[in-house]
């Protein structure tokens, strides 16, 4: 079912799972009708293959092809007895290996047999013989008690130690397409082939505003392979910087990257959830902020 609540065409299907499809246009939605499988193109997707009118297709109403994917149902009754059969062959591989230490055990037990001492002296214990020293008498020395003078040494406590406990704190790195922030989340977007700026909106749940407000130069229309920061789930970014994505070279510390950037090391930390001390990993992506008025 698409956003709408209508049906789709049952010929479509993503490139990775021919059972499922994306809900809106997207270069991943492939037909399944023709032998091989072909893209769609957006537009065609969003008036045909996304609505009620899919069955008006001449794609579709052609007799070629396969049959729709297989309902859900009955891939989970197969996965159901691939189960069944693999917990029925690990009980049989128990069982072999319980009979096999039991069968190991008692061949041990009847080849392999231990004996003491006596079992080989034939029966006879050992002699023990008397220890001749014990015979010479112990002189145990007297101590004569000597007088001295008492000490009083002051009382000292003992010391007490506390154990501090300390919990260590995973930084996240920050990569492309990943969510920064945690009050206000932003995504560091790459623009591939069919993409703009509606269609990127709808998708991340913001307004076309919204993204042209948060890039600090963003060139229209979208390039291919160009990076975008977009707002993830906001539409109300009153009173926010814009901001433009940056990848940081070689290990260095927020305050470092802050002076080096120009900006203002809390405003850069409070957008990018970053804490004072904190190294930054090359090849990670960070949010700069830009205090001063956006492009439009």
């Amino acid at each position: 079912m698409n956003e709408s609540g209508s049906d789709v065409c049952p010929y479509l299907g993503s490139q990775d799972d021919p059972e499922t499809a994306l809900c809106y246009p997207s270069l991943l939605n492939r037909c399944y009708r023709p032998i091989p499988t072909a893209q769609v193109k957006l537009n065609y997707q969003l008036n045909c293959c996304l609505s009620t009118g899919y069955s008006k297709c001449m794609v579709f109403q052609r007799d070629v092809g396969i049959p729709p994917p297989l309902k859900k149902r009955d891939r989970r009754q197969k996965v159901a007895r691939s189960k069944r059969s693999q917990v029925f062959l690990w009980m049989i591989l128990g069982v072999i290996v319980i009979i096999g230490l039991i069968v190991w055990q008692s061949l041990s037990g009847g080849i392999f047999r231990f004996t003491s001492l006596g079992d080989s002296l034939g029966g006879v214990k050992p002699i023990a013989f008397m220890d001749t020293n014990s015979l010479i008498p112990t002189i145990v020395p007297t101590m004569i008690p000597r007088a001295s003078t008492a000490t009083l040494i002051p009382f000292s406590p003992s010391p007490t130690w506390t154990l501090a406990s300390f919990t260590p704190t995973l930084a996240v790195f920050h990569a492309l397409e990943t969510p920064i922030g945690i009050t206000n989340q932003f995504v560091i977007h790459r623009v591939q082939l069919g993409e703009s700026l509606p269609l990127l909106a709808m998708r991340f749940g913001t307004t076309t505003e919204a993204i042209q407000w948060v890039n600090f130069k963003i060139k229209l229309p979208l390039l291919l392979g160009a990076l975008i920061i977009i707002p993830v789930n906001q539409t109300d970014i009153s009173g926010m910087p814009s901001f433009e994505a940056y990848m940081v070279e070689k290990d260095i510390s927020v305050e470092a990257l802050a002076k080096q950037l120009m900006v203002d090391p809390s405003v850069f930390e409070s957008y990018n959830d970053l804490r004072d001390g904190q190294v930054l990993i090359a090849d990670e992506w960070v949010l700069v902020p830009h205090i001063s008025t956006p492009t439009p």
